[in-house]
């Protein structure tokens, strides 16, 4: 994907998935010390355009080393069409006031996310009740066994 123009218009789903279809491009992080989520808001808008994207979701927030705010997130592009309803966010992800786990180092790949350091598969579109998400990023019964 290549580098969107600086200021590119961004959409950002701070605590839902998209509202249209996308692919995922990269799992970001910012920290900001004292200059607050604004700041941080606004970086991960100018790493999506940098990556190509033109979406922001999932964000996760914490507490910095440092004592700021550090915040990771998901960085897609739209790739045409509507879903009927934007999503919960996947697994691993709240709301932007929660304060998430630890971030992965290096970055997780498209479709994972980092949760307590460790980059878990998502599924797209989420799965359902009594489903999860597989490291095939594929839903799988929670009890593989029952009904035999």
């Amino acid at each position: 994907m290549s580098e969107m123009p600086q200021g590119c218009p961004v959409t950002v789903f701070p605590s839902t998935t998209p509202n249209y279809q996308w692919k995922d491009i990269a799992t970001v992080q910012t920290e900001c010390q004292m200059y607050g989520r604004t700041t941080c808001i606004e970086q991960l808008k100018h790493d999506t355009c940098k990556l190509g994207g033109d979406t922001v979701y999932a964000i996760n927030e914490r507490r910095s080393p440092m004592g700021g705010i550090a915040m990771a997130a998901t960085i897609a592009h739209s790739s045409g069409g509507a879903v009927p309803v934007s999503g919960p966010v996947p697994p691993g992800s709240g709301p932007v006031s929660q304060l998430a786990a630890e971030t992965c180092s290096p970055p997780c790949s498209p479709g994972y996310q980092c949760q307590a350091a460790i980059c878990i598969a998502l599924c797209n579109p989420t799965c359902t009740t009594g489903t999860h998400c597989a490291n095939d990023r594929t839903c799988q019964p929670d009890h593989p066994d029952a009904g035999k």
